[in-house]
């Protein structure tokens, strides 16, 4: 029973109180600045579903892990303690983000208006059934575009955004002062393993066939209207009226797409959501914790304030401090992660940017290339496709560097590393005509070279050697291999990869007494 007592109070019940305060605190904020006074110009996807994902795990690192840690679970390593923090994560993350469902729902009411002007009546209205509804047809845009979805980028989603501008007796439809927008997309989801020609070909079939829909669509069959937020498919629209009025802005344009089912307000189905998923999850971790003992010592020293014994997380996130013999490893994977934060919070999709958002922001592609914007090939590799290809290039970024700038140093490293990149965008604008490629991948495959040319010319400490090999053999081989199933530029990994083994090799005769270039705690 004491145990239990302890398990509550240093436990599950901060858990409980963190949890509680985290939702109650962010999603009223979001409310007061966003909704009431829509003071933040975030992305949808951003404020619903990144912030709160972070958040939580913020929460459960700062206040959470040291707590969990105070319990015995005989399980190898950490994975228990992780075990239970990612029960404690999952819960944080699910009940807030359900909350901010309900903070959109709350403000969805249902508003009758007779003409489209009178929705400036009604500036805190999202939803509006309307009596009558005039479309200008000869002022139709279309904008196609793509977006790269599921493990390994296996499925390629194309979408093809309508617009037509909505008359008003008192709005001019000539000029600038278009402000309404009726659209409607169409989408279709293929396979991302085919080659250019079989998708070019499914990309042409659903163009023509989503044209043909379009011109034959009933602009008055719809329940009521929904003004689009700000969303990827705002984006989308605005390029389609942008393609009509060949001017980009957003000021003053209100887009409205067509509901066929009947309106519902699901605020209290959210608000019952947000509370159960908090309830199932927080029932969840409450039973787990009746398993464990409390670890007398560690739970001293979690009154004490002392660290964690034996923790492996610190160690693990010291890689991103530029300090010690891994600055520079430090200084890439920081970049990497702040660009790829600034293109988030910039309004680029997390998950799946779209080609023409990546090249806007400096993505490679031979057009741009070869008319003298050379360096794309240098901020190319330094901006990424997604959250998951982020994620995977970390990796693969942090671990062959880190083991290189023991060898080569700094500067040998920054310039092995940049060459990498550069050859590996050259060939892929190469083999590629129309392909927009961004990433990290080629240069990180030339780190892979460079360690074939360490090998090579044995300038490497000898216990080293196995570890090389087994990079060499998984990771290079394994990102190869899935190069060839499509989706991926191994044309840039190809280049990327040749690049680095020649400038390795010429760095190598640069190289001396390797054995002691190693970290101390490598070295016999």
């Amino acid at each position: 029973m004491n145990e239990l007592k302890e398990k509550l109070r240093y436990i599950f019940l901060p858990y409980v109180f963190i949890t509680i305060v985290s939702i109650v605190l962010y999603t009223s904020l979001r409310y007061l600045f966003d909704t009431h006074m829509e003071l933040v110009h975030l992305k949808e996807d951003v404020k619903d579903f990144w912030i709160p994902f972070g958040l939580a795990a913020l929460l459960v690192l700062l206040f959470l892990r040291k707590r969990i840690h105070v319990m015995n679970l005989d399980w190898k390593s950490d994975k228990g303690y992780t075990f239970y923090q990612m029960i404690a994560f999952f819960s944080i993350a699910a009940s807030m983000i359900i909350a901010q469902m309900y903070v959109k729902e709350v403000g969805n009411k249902l508003i009758s208006i007779i003409h489209i002007g009178d929705i400036e009546k009604h500036a805190s209205g999202n939803c509006y059934s309307l009596k009558e509804i005039n479309i200008d047809q000869q002022s139709g845009g279309v904008y196609p575009t793509s977006r790269t979805s599921g493990k390994n980028n296996q499925y390629l989603t194309f979408y093809i955004y309508f617009v037509a501008a909505i008359k008003d007796k008192d709005i001019a439809i000539n000029g600038n002062s278009r402000q309404y927008w009726f659209g409607f997309r169409f989408t279709k989801q293929i396979s991302n393993h085919g080659g250019d020609k079989e998708k070019n070909a499914a990309y042409e079939e659903f163009y023509n066939e989503s044209v043909s829909k379009a011109n034959k669509y009933d602009f008055h069959r719809f329940k009521y209207l929904k003004i689009v937020g700000y969303n990827d498919d705002r984006d989308g629209y605005l390029k389609a009226i942008e393609s009509r009025t060949r001017k980009s802005g957003e000021n003053n344009i209100v887009i409205v797409e067509p509901k066929d089912e009947a309106f519902e307000n699901k605020a209290d189905k959210m608000l019952a959501w947000s509370f159960g998923s908090f309830g199932i999850g927080a029932g969840v971790f409450f039973i787990l914790l009746l398993f464990p003992s409390v670890n007398r010592l560690k739970l001293r020293d979690f009154i004490e304030d002392r660290p964690i014994r034996n923790d492996d997380l610190i160690p693990m996130l010291t890689v991103f401090i530029p300090k010690g013999q891994h600055v520079i490893t430090a200084l890439l994977l920081d970049s990497n992660l702040i660009v790829f934060i600034s293109m988030v919070l910039g309004g680029l999709n997390a998950v799946s940017p779209t080609p023409l958002e990546l090249l806007n922001i400096g993505a490679i592609r031979r057009y741009e290339v070869i008319n003298g914007e050379w360096w794309r090939l240098v901020s190319s590799l330094f901006i990424h496709g997604g959250f998951m290809h982020l994620f995977m290039n970390i990796i693969g970024l942090g671990v062959t560097t880190f083991l290189l700038e023991a060898v080569l140093g700094k500067f040998r490293l920054v310039f092995a590393y940049i060459f990498s990149g550069i050859i590996g965008g050259l060939v892929s604008i190469y083999w590629h005509e129309n392909t927009v490629s961004v990433g990290a991948s080629g240069a990180i495959l030339g780190m892979i070279g460079v360690m074939c040319a360490l090998l090579l010319t044995k300038k490497y400490k000898q216990e080293s050697g196995g570890i090389y090999l087994i990079i060499i053999l998984l990771f290079g081989g394994i990102t190869l291999l899935m190069g060839l199933l499509g989706g991926i530029d191994n044309a840039a990994h190809i280049g990327g990869l040749i690049g680095g083994f020649l400038i390795g090799l010429i760095l190598s005769l640069t190289v001396s007494q390797p054995d002691q270039n190693f970290p101390r705690r490598w070295q016999s």
